[in-house]
């Protein structure tokens, strides 16, 4: 019984079917390659299995990567239909940005998330109360309690070729602003200790871009208002 099975896979296996049935072929390789493995013909083994490394490649996983994330639209959509990823699993793309960012954060993990329940549910569609994003436009963002300090960050800490800090910190006032410079002029992050009043004007310096073009001295300059730029 065992030798008409080895019969039936080699026959399967043989180079005439890989013309009229490839993928049949390639998987009966496969089950070759472990029935001979299974007998101790580890020669045979290896030829099968050649042969199925030959055709696919070596094992990876099926959803594009990046890094160590799982690459997905804006709308947090993977390049299988109907396979969704969101989290620190998850590289979105950042239309801000123009480009994948892995942003492992709480913050946007829970954002991310209601945005790949949404599409998958169709609530965005559905008139939800409260209405769910269909996809990303956040300002990615992060915050955490230093002692008695609050401090928030906001865009893309990679994407930084220069700081600019805003304000003169010190023992007893050691608040203080530090805002990142793409190399194309741009903002790409704010970084604030303290400042909790001035957070959505900072957030917005990031989601705006905002050019610096001349703007560097009066950003630095803690008595210029930030809603002026």
């Amino acid at each position: 019984m065992a030798r008409s099975r080895f019969a039936c896979l080699r026959r399967i296996a043989s180079p005439c079917l890989a013309l009229t049935d490839p993928v049949m072929r390639t998987w009966a390789q496969l089950y070759l390659g472990m029935a001979l493995e299974g007998t101790g013909e580890v020669e045979g083994a290896r030829a099968a299995y050649g042969k199925v490394v030959e055709r696919w490649g070596k094992p990876i996983p099926r959803s594009i990567t990046a890094e160590k994330a799982i690459l997905v639209d804006d709308r947090c959509r993977t390049n299988i239909p109907e396979i969704y990823a969101a989290g620190d699993c998850a590289a979105i793309f950042d239309p801000l940005f123009n480009k994948h960012r892995l942003c492992d954060y709480w913050e946007t993990a829970a954002i991310t998330g209601a945005i790949a329940g949404a599409n998958m549910s169709s609530a965005a569609k559905s008139g939800a109360t409260p209405p769910l994003p269909d996809h990303y436009i956040a300002v990615s963002s992060f915050s955490t309690q230093l002692f008695d300090l609050r401090l928030a960050v906001w865009g893309a800490p990679r994407s930084v070729d220069r700081r600019i800090i805003r304000g003169n910190p010190n023992v007893e006032s050691p608040e203080v602003i530090e805002i990142g410079v793409d190399t194309s002029g741009r903002v790409a992050q704010v970084a604030a200790f303290g400042h909790v009043n001035e957070h959505p004007a900072l957030a917005s310096l990031v989601q705006r871009r905002l050019l610096m073009n001349g703007n560097e001295e009066r950003l630095k300059d803690p008595g210029t208002p930030l809603e002026s730029f």
